[in-house]
């Protein structure tokens, strides 16, 4: 989990040298994946793709969907305590595995099974975010997940209603996932710190 945030850096480098006009705003984070330069036929219309960097990318989605299963998995039960705890780290699962299936299956190369595969983390992230914050309540923690899963939820609900449109898909997306790679790293950070306290 320590390391989920550094994923947001691989997006901007992979952003930074896409060959087609590509904005944060208003273009889905999958473009940067596309392994052809090709054109995507989105509900709200044709998009240009053509992303040199596509293996950066959807290596990351890969990397760091197995991090945040093996993250989640191993968590000392102290940062995942009871039942709302042991429910937050599955949907961390579902997300990781999301994660890893938008990887393997670029949008250019299947758009109908990236869609699928894609799906689940938009709303995994925001429920394990809400269910960890639950069961963190009372610690600082706890609250800045709750806080993160509003955050997210927001861009979830927000990327849904513009589906039909062509602007605002892209900031609505990171709204949604960008918080739930930030929160991850700052729990690895303070559960390694601890261990290292008692060590």
């Amino acid at each position: 989990m320590l390391v989920q945030p550094l994923y947001i850096v691989c997006e901007l480098l992979v952003a930074a040298a896409v060959a087609t006009p590509y904005s944060l705003r208003d273009n889905m984070i999958s473009d940067l994946g596309a392994v052809s330069c090709t054109q995507i036929a989105y509900p709200a219309g044709p998009v240009e793709v053509c992303s040199p960097w596509n293996p950066l990318l959807n290596g990351a989605f890969i990397a760091f969907g197995l991090a945040l299963i093996v993250g989640a998995v191993f968590l000392p039960r102290a940062w995942r305590p009871g039942r709302l705890g042991a429910a937050a780290a599955w949907c961390w699962v579902v997300a990781g595995a999301s994660s890893i299936g938008t990887g393997l299956v670029p949008l250019d190369v299947d758009l109908e099974l990236h869609s699928l595969v894609s799906l689940p983390v938009f709303l995994a992230q925001p429920v394990a975010l809400l269910l960890h914050g639950l069961a963190l309540r009372g610690r600082a923690l706890g609250t800045w997940a709750l806080v993160t899963a509003a955050v997210s939820l927001v861009g979830t609900i927000g990327l849904f209603a513009v589906t039909m449109l062509a602007t605002w898909g892209g900031l609505f997306e990171r709204v949604s996932l960008w918080p739930a790679y930030l929160w991850p790293g700052a729990l690895g950070a303070l559960a390694l710190r601890r261990r290292e306290t008692r060590a």
